[in-house]
């Protein structure tokens, strides 16, 4: 995740996209593709009986109209314009959170896509300000989620779920964070079980220590140094590097030996008995 920009949403400009018949042998495709009308090239493909096309533009002007389109700070990237990933922090010290010395930036990350790879989602986002890094809560305190079929794209309702998700509840958030800090997993075995290149995870070993280390830690290392290889890896493959650090935050990393903080106390006190 990168440290927030400057952007003013209204300058932001989407090439026009729409749904496209298109044959195969002399055949019309029982499918339909989504196409970027200005550099004519095909953008995905989907089940013409579901899909609805949600555009970007709908997006970024569901989240103007709720900020009534003032420079806001946050930034966006997209892969090819496929997909969208839009960062929005607001301003205001109701977004600013102090967890165990830390202060926290809270927002929202808004993705929409394409090609399929994802749906029209918003979840609550948090970046701790020295170092500039965040996690995503995925779903553990709210989110917003789309899919592209033919009842989907509200975007009122988007507007509104969003409203919800910055109304969020502070004691939450530190909770999430203090359990990834409390939380020890195995260094080698958390890497093994993520996918990520094997550059980073030489980087990531150069500086974690070995055997138990903290999921706050962990977290942390490793997204300091997907932002040190940034230049070798496009928006979306960035992305998904991002997405496979926090699965460590989320302790989604399946069969992986996880210890609380005090259990090996404990275990201790069970011998000595």
């Amino acid at each position: 995740m990168r440290r927030p920009e400057q952007v003013n949403l209204g300058s932001i400009r989407f090439h026009p996209v729409s749904k496209a018949d298109f044959e195969v042998d002399g055949y019309e495709h029982e499918q339909i593709a989504v196409v970027d009308k200005e550099e004519k090239r095909v953008l995905g493909f989907h089940n013409e009986q579901n899909y609805s096309l949600i555009r970007h533009q709908k997006v970024v002007k569901a989240l103007r109209d709720l900020t009534e389109n003032k420079l806001i700070s946050g930034n966006y990237h997209f892969s090819k314009d496929r997909n969208l990933f839009l960062y929005y922090y607001p301003q205001g010290k109701e977004y600013m959170v102090e967890i165990n010395g830390q202060t926290f930036k809270v927002g929202v990350r808004i993705t929409n896509s394409y090609d399929g790879t994802r749906a029209l989602k918003a979840e609550l986002v948090a970046m701790e300000m020295t170092s500039g890094m965040g996690m995503y809560t995925k779903g553990l305190i709210g989110r917003s989620y789309h899919r592209h079929t033919r009842h989907s794209g509200d975007m009122e309702k988007f507007k509104v779920e969003l409203e919800d998700l910055l109304d969020f509840d502070e004691d939450e958030l530190r909770e999430l964070v203090k359990k990834a800090q409390q939380t020890y997993m195995d260094r080698d075995d958390t890497l093994e079980a993520i996918r990520i290149p094997e550059k980073l995870v030489d980087l990531v070993k150069q500086e974690a220590d070995d055997g138990y280390i903290s999921a706050w830690e962990l977290y942390q290392t490793l997204a300091r140094k997907i932002t040190v290889v940034e230049d070798e890896y496009e928006e979306a493959t960035l992305e998904q590097l991002h997405r496979e650090a926090n699965k460590i935050f989320k302790a989604d990393v399946k069969e992986i030996d996880i210890r609380v903080e005090g259990d090996e106390d404990d275990e201790d006190e069970e011998e000595g008995e």
